[in-house]
């Protein structure tokens, strides 16, 4: 494809050791940068890589993007220096610590006991999510944490100490009773026994028999200090679960370092879609919260969806095409989708081995979903999932296609990436410097003869197309439409803007390109070329029909209106005239 070269920024990463560069390498900006061989040093042992120059952050080579010039640090320990492994065993037979030499390895203790429990292994973190592999080298002091795993007709007794010194939970057999703890300390407090409720009402009768996961709360009196004696209120938090961006359910009251047990809010309905759990993180990515997620603090979860998806049966492709069979009952899953709250069926054809990036329909099968999608209440699409990329056809594009598609005649549907494939035409419109960095796409349908689909002009009938792109420039890309010749003719509405994806609608055949917006609003209103070579200004007014664009003239412009939309690439701006009315003087600056 024409438009020029281009390389991408180079950045250096420096391996050093304190103030003493070992070495250097110049990769890619928003790239990964490999791990170098371990270095050595006499009477030292490497101890791994490090972000900060204090070696207390290890640097993630897997997940970590180098976006600026940086400084990975070695950290060394001494042949002769010894470090302490402890282990806490959460409530079991204690275990003694261990002094080891640097580069040696923990000894594997014997297996600590707890009554009603079964001992499930030694960690590396309180949290127990980390497992210690004690084949590993000893390079500073720390904690191995134990596991239990509960026997089966037993139940869990958690001591909720109020900011007090940490009492271990007690795995009971039904029935039997929990034994009562040495009583936890409080700097400035008195102890005043456990209590069943978070109120800190009704104390705790160490002599009636568990028959359910309880948690007791320590009360604590003051021993001075203005504070009257009285018992201390413990903190409460409130937890907010939200969905779709907005507020579910609160639930306030909440005692520090206690569940929400039956206090969580209903499961929430979302049509199409199954809920997989609350999520600490607004993109699930987080941490799951249940009715057993203990609360150190205000919290915000967020709902868990996954879509449900009624799949057109897939046929194994051959080469790049997949087709869907006629003896698939689409009647049968438009129903199926209505039942399950979809809006759409979809033929997934992207998880092939064998890539797909076109899609066979038989004529019968395009009339049966235009029928089919004509006559639901809720589904008013078809998805078409390939290797390339997402097309979505609405039903009034489903019934452009029937009814324009002659009969006995079927269609193939693809998407296709052809940036560098040799037919793909030469991009003209823009500047050389942007149309090297464009990515192409094929959209088409056609007959499966090759011709192409004469499809009836209308707005109405539309495709949704989902795309990857590079993360990087997921909020800045634009699209355009492309005529046979290869000059941009028009901008495409982009209809969302996902971390790594972007979906444009259109309605026609033909190839459409993705380029990095190469302009963007600064603070004071004055649009910025940021990705262009040179400096460049022009101050036009709105009585100037046609100004002097000499300076331009890579950018091929008949008219100040056609100017603004491809400067500023604001294809929704149906009149830019109207919206520049609040601005007598339009000042452009580039560099």
């Amino acid at each position: 494809m024409a438009g020029g070269g281009g390389g991408d920024e180079k950045l250096t990463v420096s391996f050093v050791d304190g103030d003493s560069e070992l070495s250097n390498v110049d990769i890619d900006k928003n790239s990964y940068v490999t791990e170098p061989a371990a270095p050595t040093k006499e009477g030292y042992i490497f101890a791994g890589w490090y972000s900060d120059s204090a070696c207390t952050k290890e640097f993630d080579f897997k997940n970590t993007k180098i976006t600026e010039n940086t400084k990975i640090y070695a950290k060394f320990v001494a042949n002769d220096e010894k470090f302490t492994v402890s282990f806490n065993t959460n409530g079991g037979s204690s275990i003694a610590s261990q002094t080891i030499n640097a580069g040696e390895k923990v000894t594997k203790p014997a297996d600590p006991t707890k009554a009603n429990n079964k001992f499930a292994g030694w960690y590396c973190d309180s949290a127990l999510t980390q497992p210690y592999d004690f084949s590993s080298q000893v390079l500073s002091s720390f904690t191995l944490y134990a596991k239990w795993t509960a026997e089966s007709g037993t139940y869990t007794v958690t001591f909720n100490s109020n900011g007090g010194s940490a009492v271990p939970a007690q795995t009971v057999k039904a029935g039997e009773k929990a034994v009562k703890p040495a009583n936890p300390t409080k700097s400035g407090y008195s102890f005043s026994g456990w209590y069943s409720d978070a109120s800190l009402i009704t104390q705790y009768d160490f002599n009636s028999a568990v028959n359910a996961d309880i948690t007791l709360c320590a009360k604590w009196t003051s021993n001075g200090g203005g504070g009257g004696g009285g018992p201390v209120t413990p903190t409460t938090y409130t937890v907010t679960f939200c969905n779709n961006n907005e507020t579910y359910a609160t639930v306030s009251g909440i005692t520090s370092g206690t569940s929400l047990g039956d206090k969580m809010p209903v499961d929430p309905f979302n049509g199409g879609y199954q809920f997989l759990g609350w999520n600490t993180a607004s993109d699930g990515s987080g941490n799951a919260f249940t009715k057993t997620t203990k609360v150190n603090g205000n919290t915000t979860v967020y709902a868990k969806w996954s879509e449900i998806e009624v799949v057109i049966p897939p046929t194994q492709p051959t080469d790049k095409t997949a087709s869907i069979s006629e003896s698939v009952d689409i009647s049968d899953l438009v129903k199926t989708a209505e039942d399950n709250g979809s809006t759409t069926i979809a033929f997934n054809a992207s998880g092939f081995t064998n890539p797909v990036d076109s899609i066979l329909i038989p004529y019968s099968q395009i009339s049966s979903m235009n029928d089919a999608i004509s006559s639901s209440t809720t589904v008013d699409s078809v998805t078409l999932k390939t290797t390339e990329g997402t097309i979505v056809l609405s039903s009034a594009m489903l019934n452009n296609i029937s009814t324009t598609v002659a009969q006995s005649n079927d269609i193939i549907i693809s998407l296709s990436n052809v940036t560098d494939a040799t037919d793909t035409p030469t991009l003209s419109g823009l500047p050389d410097d942007i149309l090297s960095s464009a990515v192409v796409y094929d959209l088409s349908i056609k007959y499966d003869n090759g011709t192409p689909v004469s499809l009836n002009d209308t707005n109405t009938s539309t495709m949704y197309v989902t795309v990857p792109i590079s993360e990087d420039y997921a909020s800045s890309v634009v699209v355009f439409y492309v005529n046979d010749s290869g000059k941009l003719v028009s901008s495409c509405n982009v209809i969302d803007r996902g971390v790594d994806t972007i979906t444009f609608e259109t309605t026609h055949n033909s190839y459409y390109t993705i380029i990095q917006q190469p302009f963007k609003d600064s603070a004071d209103g004055v649009l910025t070329k940021n990705n262009v070579d040179g400096k460049y200004e022009a101050t036009f007014t709105l009585s100037e029909t046609k100004p002097d664009v000499s300076a331009y003239d890579n950018y091929l412009v008949d008219s100040f209106l056609q100017l603004i939309q491809k400067i500023t690439m604001a294809s929704h701006w149906t009149s830019v005239e109207k919206h520049m009315q609040k601005v007598v003087t339009i000042h452009l600056v580039l560099a």
